[in-house]
């Protein structure tokens, strides 16, 4: 009896972990998607200063 809730708790545990692995799998993959998604909106930020003079930059920000 003993090993046979012992055998149970051993199948559990493996689906546990295989479970949390799973969803590590998952958050990983999307801070990986935000992470992205936020280095191409600094770059098109960048970008768009590029072709911009520090008075059409103040003006369009309301900086000055």
């Amino acid at each position: 009896m003993n090993s046979i809730l012992k055998n149970r708790y051993a199948r559990l545990n493996h689906f546990g972990n295989y479970f949390t692995m799973k969803l590590l799998e998952e958050q990983i993959l999307s801070i990986k998607s935000l992470l992205i998604v936020t280095l191409r909106i600094q770059l098109q930020i960048l970008y768009s200063f590029r072709n911009d003079n520090l008075r059409t930059i103040s003006k369009k920000y309301g900086l000055g």
